[in-house]
């Protein structure tokens, strides 16, 4: 053996030396931090199919019924699809295949990006469990849970400071019980889990200990929107980075507009002090709620507005990481048109971590054989919009003001929400005489054009000191007067009402009985409704004599009485609510602040429609809708109101976050964002519908037997299962007797 051959083979030592050093290395550096974590993982992914030579051809995206394909014309499966991207990336096709990888915009078009390209096909219903990076004629095994993902190292991510930090989304699911676990390009997902969960369920950033399933089943009437949530649990101690989340399209051939998915992520928010007790919960029948971090805000991957992914933004819902021992909620809506055909439809979700497959997600939707009508039969009153020129730095009736009004109407409208028309016609401070100027008249027909029939309110407060001795106000008599004659003129136009909160002093009973007595005398097609507990305990508290008498003359005065939940579940005050809806007099539900928060149980959003329903009420009303505060930054502060006593209430009355571009990358001048609280309560106001399509069907008393066997008062908390599967059940028996009718 020459000098040379000798030379030769050392070099050669040294380096293979060296290598195995630097991997063995790498691989001490990859183990989990706690041997605990290190026993609990679960098998390796398969190692990869062997890649044939030569380089691929390019990815060509196919639209319509959601197949990939590649050159030729050849349609492929998605294990398939993913062994192309990785052949891809060994033969340096990456920024290619990464490319392919983009995220949808499904909530603009249904899964359609803009160009009619469908980004990924997934028609497997199984877990994805995908080729690691491979070379020509060979494959390489997985690293474990935690290692460095392509791009960027463990627990990095992109874009902004939450989405680096991890900000999660919000729907949880349980790693033992039928979740996706994946190994992916050189990275171990071994210890993430990604499972599916219904609405009703809400699961704090650190409860790992979720129960969920590997696939979303859902059921859905024609005219309905239904949701489901994905939850990424990342059991690891380092960040799961860059995720992100990808839809099919539907399988079957329908039009994008017909049927849509829209993708949320949940923002959490951090509760330090819980909300305060209830009345309810002071009885000892609730919880109080809990400190911990709830997921809330929810973030759109689309801006509703453009249609467009966002792509900027301090919050945003695309490419986030998820810390290590963390749940990352996602939200899906389903939106069925009216003139979806009915039947099953299908369709996938892939969880990507820096544009490797974690898991797959498939969807199976039923779309029923009936329609919710396009009339809601269920009032709901929420408070008027406010703040928005202090919040969004708007100058207020500007254009970017008139602008976030329709955006924030158009939400609530979408949510279930009857929106109040803001804009009052003139009104003469001299003598109370109204003008109704054909710009008013235009304005408020566009708005019931788009909104069906309107509310709009009446302040009591106009001429407040205009009273005389005898309670006659002449100029607030002629305002109403002039309101009763066009709303006469108008009767499609919908209901005009006066309003009056919580009257529980003798004086406020009193201005109840006078403006009572004046809207009857000279307005009576505009309303009285008011709001609030019983009021006799009140005046008897107050010392008043006759107090029994006075309580009565107010309950009479009251055209629409708004009664708090926590004030309408003893046998006593339900007989009081029957009276007055076997009267004839409308009752309308007001939820209580106390109940309505980011840490009280978010069934009591579903509850009150279905306790309506039972009680013959025919609305609900919120004390609050947005924020009354413009200084407060609800994204960091979850305390929306604090009582006179002390309690606090978080995320009370706050229904929707303000969405500036500079938070969530909406386009300009922003728009608000939905809570998971509103997306329930819309959920709640859609079952109501279901009801009232029953009622019809086989009568009152046996569709309030099967709505109250569910929701027997306002008080118990039935595993959210229960009313699933009592809607369910509703649906099926109007299916059963529209069949039975037809035969």
């Amino acid at each position: 053996m020459t000098r040379y051959q000798i030379l030769h083979i050392t070099v050669i030592c040294f380096i293979v030396v060296f290598v195995g050093g630097v991997v063995m290395m790498a691989g001490w550096s990859e183990v989990p931090e706690r041997a605990e974590a290190a026993e609990s993982q679960p098998a390796a992914a398969s190692p990869a199919k062997a890649v044939p030579q030569g380089k691929p051809a390019t990815i060509a995206l196919e639209s319509g019924e959601g197949s990939a394909v590649f050159g030729g014309g050849r349609s492929y499966q998605w294990d398939e699809i993913l062994d192309k991207i990785v052949l891809m990336e060994a033969t340096a096709e990456r920024p290619r295949a990464v490319a392919n990888l983009s995220p949808i915009a499904a909530s603009a078009s249904g899964g359609m990006p803009s160009g009619g390209e469908v980004k990924l096909a997934m028609p497997a219903a199984s877990a994805v469990s995908a080729a690691s990076s491979a070379s020509e004629g060979g494959s390489s095994s997985p690293a474990p849970s935690g290692a460095a993902a392509p791009g960027g190292p463990a627990g990095s991510g992109t874009g902004s400071e939450e989405n680096s930090s991890g900000d999660a989304d919000g729907t949880a699911s349980t790693p033992s019980n039928g979740s996706n676990t994946s190994t992916s390009g050189g990275t171990s997902f071994a210890y993430v889990t990604v499972t599916t969960a219904s609405g009703l369920e809400r699961y704090l950033r650190d409860d790992l200990s979720i129960s969920g399933s590997s696939r979303a089943e859902l059921f859905c009437a024609k005219n309905e929107t239904e949701s489901f949530q994905i939850i990424v649990t990342n059991k690891a101690y380092n960040s799961l980075p860059d995720v992100r989340v990808h839809f099919s399209g539907w399988q079957e051939n329908i039009k994008s507009t017909k049927l849509k998915l829209s993708l949320y992520r949940a923002h959490y928010i951090k509760v330090d002090k819980p909300t305060g007790q209830s009345r309810i919960e002071r009885l000892g029948k609730r919880e109080q709620g809990k400190v911990g971090t709830y997921p809330d805000a929810l973030i759109p991957f689309v801006d509703p507005y453009t249609g467009q992914p966002i792509t900027s933004g301090y919050y945003r819902a695309d490419r986030v990481s998820v810390p290590g021992r963390a749940n990352q909620a996602y939200w899906v809506d389903v939106r069925v048109e009216p003139d979806v055909p009915a039947g099953t439809y299908t369709g996938s979700i892939l969880v990507t971590s820096s544009n490797r497959p974690v898991a797959e997600i498939p969807v199976r939707l039923t779309v029923w054989d009936f329609t919710l009508p396009a009339t809601r039969e269920l009032t709901v009153w929420f408070s008027r919009i406010r703040n928005l020129d202090g919040i969004y730095g708007v100058r207020k009736y500007s254009q970017s003001y008139d602008v976030l009004m329709t955006r924030y109407t158009d939400m609530q409208y979408e949510h279930g929400v009857n929106p109040y028309f803001e804009t009052m016609p003139d009104i003469n401070s001299n003598t109370g005489a109204v003008t109704f100027t054909p710009s008013y008249v235009s304005a408020i027909r566009s708005f019931v054009d788009k909104y069906g029939p309107g509310m709009f309110l009446i302040s009591s407060f106009y001429f407040e000191n205009d009273y005389d001795k005898n309670g006659h106000n002449s100029k607030f008599a002629r305002m109403l007067s002039d309101f009763h004659r066009f709303s006469s003129q108008h009767p499609d136009l919908g209901e005009f009402f006066v309003s009056i909160d919580e009257p529980y002093t003798q004086e406020e009973a009193v201005n109840i009985i006078n403006i009572s007595r004046i809207l009857r005398q000279y307005a009576p097609r505009i309303k009285l409704r008011v709001n609030g507990a019983w009021f006799g305990p009140y005046y008897r508290e107050a010392g008043i004599s006759d107090w029994k008498n006075l309580e009565q003359e107010v309950e009479a005065a009251i055209d629409i009485r708004s009664i708090y939940s926590d004030y309408a579940d003893t046998p006593d005050q339900i007989k009081r609510i029957k009276n007055r809806v076997n009267d004839g007099q409308p009752v309308v539900i007001c939820t209580e602040p106390l109940l309505w928060c980011i840490d009280k149980n978010i069934v009591n959003y579903r509850v009150p429609a279905w306790r309506s329903y039972v009680l013959g009420a025919t609305g609900i009303a919120a004390w609050q809708a947005d924020l009354s505060n413009s200084t407060l930054d609800p994204w960091v502060n979850p305390l929306t109101h604090t009582f006179i006593d002390g309690r606090i209430v978080n995320g009370g009355g706050l229904h929707y976050y303000p969405g500036t571009p500079t938070k969530v990358g909406l386009s300009s001048p922003g728009g608000p964002v939905p809570t998971m609280r509103l997306k329930v309560f819309r959920d709640s106001v859609e079952d109501y519908a279901y009801f009232k399509l029953l009622e019809k069907l086989v009568g009152r008393s046996a569709t309030v037997e099967m709505v109250s066997a569910v929701a027997p008062d306002f008080t118990t908390h039935k595993n959210p299962v229960e009313y699933l599967n009592g809607r369910k059940q509703i649906a099926y028996r109007i299916l059963q007797l529209q069949d039975d009718a037809n035969h």
